[in-house]
Order: structure tokens, then sequence, then C-alpha cells
């Protein structure tokens, strides 16, 4: 137990092992070693800043605690905190190659940074007051009931970003994210308040919730789909879409402008897409059927299908004017198409 009413610096050639252990201080809390560990321990300032550099080390403070009320750095080769406690009234700053925070708890009064490889958040908790700030070369897996909650504008950007299984991202401002291959939100939930940008090689969102209250949404997949089996992708204004090919049985839907720019295919058979405001989709082939494509009062519907229209059983209408253009359509099976203005369709081969 080191107790000290200032600060206190303690400066080792190897591990500081503080298992069960107490350093805590009035002051500033500075410790340099090569590794530290804290499991079951804690470590503190009650009103200083806490700095620990780890070295090369790791930093293991698993069931242990890590508090400050002013700034707190952490810099390690890696850091586990599995069912451990991180947190600031201030701002948290973390350099490491990897991250396991699974059941854990890592929180941040102001601005959270973390910069590394990899992170592992399985059932654990992020949260910051103001800013948020991942930049990763590998993986981020917020999945297993993982939560991430930011007070501000939260940017992540990664190799891979895995959200599954009740994972919860929430941004009070802008969310951005940026993945260099996919991004996995099955059964999980990625929310903001103003606008959000999703950019990645692919995205899984079967069973997941992706919206805004108020912003924009853009969602761009690089050279692979947007799966959107029985899922929800809203918008609280315009919604856009650029994918290389669309699989949707459930719900896509945008208040303002809804446009859908496919390089493949669109597969809307029993799904919806819904838009309040203009509705556009460009696409090699698109299937609809018993599927919705609806705009709203006063709202043009544009359909441009390179190849095939199959509406069969489906509906398509728009609350003005219809344009739709697909060398062929087939509107069999009792399959609707209807305006509330002008309809014009341009077919070579229509059924």
């Amino acid at each position: 137990m080191i107790n000290a009413q200032g600060s206190i610096e303690v400066t080792a050639g190897q591990d500081i092992d503080n298992s069960s252990g107490q350093i805590i201080a009035n002051k500033a809390v500075q410790l340099s070693s090569q590794g530290l560990t804290n499991n079951a321990g804690q470590i503190g300032s009650v009103e200083g800043t806490v700095n620990i550099d780890a070295g090369t080390g790791v930093l293991s403070n698993q069931q242990g605690k890590l508090q400050s009320s002013q700034d707190l750095t952490l810099k390690a080769q890696g850091i586990d905190n599995q069912s451990g406690l991180i947190a600031t009234q201030a701002k948290l700053d973390m350099q490491q190659q990897w991250l396991n925070n699974s059941k854990g708890q890592i929180l941040s009064g102001s601005a959270l940074t973390f910069v590394g490889q990899d992170l592992i958040n399985q059932g654990g908790l992020l949260q910051s007051g103001a800013d948020l700030n991942f930049k990763l070369s590998g993986l981020f897996d917020n999945s297993q009931s993982g939560q991430l909650y930011s007070g501000g504008n939260t940017e992540i950007q990664a190799g891979s970003v895995k959200n599954s299984e009740q994972g919860k991202i929430n941004a009070q401002s802008v969310l951005n994210i940026d993945a260099v291959q996919g991004i996995n939100n099955s059964q999980g939930v990625m929310a903001s308040t103003q606008q959000m940008s999703l950019k990645s090689q692919g995205l899984q969102n079967d069973g997941g919730q992706i919206g805004t209250e108020q912003g924009d949404v853009l969602i761009q997949t690089g050279g692979l789909s947007l799966n959107n089996g029985s899922g929800a992708i809203q918008s609280g204004k315009t919604l856009t879409l650029d994918v290389n090919g669309l699989n949707n049985s459930g719900v896509i839907s945008a208040l303002d402008r809804l446009t859908l720019n496919s390089q493949g295919d669109v597969t809307n058979d029993h799904g919806k897409l819904l838009s309040n405001k203009q509705l556009q989709v460009s696409s090699q082939n698109l299937s609809n059927q018993s599927g919705v494509i609806q705009t709203g009062e006063q709202a043009d519907l544009n359909l441009a299908v390179r190849e095939t229209l199959n509406n069969q059983s489906g509906q398509i209408y728009g609350g003005a004017n219809v344009q739709i253009n697909a060398s062929s359509v087939n509107n069999s099976q009792q399959g609707q198409i209807s305006a509330q203005d002008a309809l014009n369709i341009i077919s070579a081969r229509p059924d």
C-alpha cells in the first residue's frame, strides 16, 4: 500500500506488481516501468492526473481499478482490462497495440482516444462524455452485448468492425465508421442523433438496426454487398446507399430523400424501400417479389434497372410521378405499379 498527500512518482526497470494493492495520491500519479500488474488492485489520484507508461510490457488490470479526477494517460504494449475499471472525470488517452475490455468498463468524463491495433469489448462498456476517437489497424470487436456510448462526435477507423450479437454503438452527435474490410452489425445497433457515415467492404445488418434521429445517413460498401435480412436502416433526413448489391427483407426508410445506387442486383423480396420524399434506385436487376417500394405524398419515384425488374406480387407506388426504365418488366401475380400523377414505363420487353 502506497498513499501520499502529495504526488507519487515511481520508476522501475522491470514490472510493477500492485496486485490487490493500493497506490493512491491526492495529487498526480506517474508510474514508469516495463509492464504493470494491477489485478484486483487500485491505482488513482483524488485531485490530479494519472500517467502510466508500461513501456513494451503489458498493463494488466483484471478486476482492478485505475481512476483519476483529471486526465488519465495509459501507454503499454497491451492492456488487459477484463472485468476491470478504467475511469476519469476528464480526458482519457490510451496508446497500445491491443486492448481487451471484455466485461470491463472504460469511462471518460470528457474525450476518449484510443490508438492501437485491436480493441476487444465483448460485454464491456466504453463511454465518453465528449468526442470519441478510435484509430485501429485491426479489429474493433463490440459484440456479445458490448456497449459504446459517446457524448459527442464518434470517429472509428479500423481494419474491421464487429458489432453483432446485441452490440450497441450510440453517438449523441455524429457517427463515422470507416473499416478497411467489413462491418458486421447483425443483431446489433448503430445509432446517432446527427449524421452517420458507414464505409466498408461489405456490411451485414441481418436483424440489426442502423439509424439517425435527425441526420443524413451514408452507407458505402465498396466492391461488396449490403445484407439487411430482417434488419432496419432508417434516416431522419436523407439516406444514400452506394453498394455492389443489396439483399433486403427488412425495412430501409428515409424521412427525406432515399437514393440507392447499386453496381449489382437489388433484391427487395418481402422487404420495404420507403421514402417520405423522392426515391431513386439504380441497379443491374431489381427483384421486388412481395416487396414494397413507395414514396410519400407529392414525391417522385425513379427506378433505373439495367436488366430485369421483377415485381411479382410486389407493390410499387409513387406519391407523384413514377418513372421506370428497364430492359424487361415482370408485373405478374397481382403485382401493382401505380402513381398519383404520371406513370411512365420504358421497357423493351414488358410482361
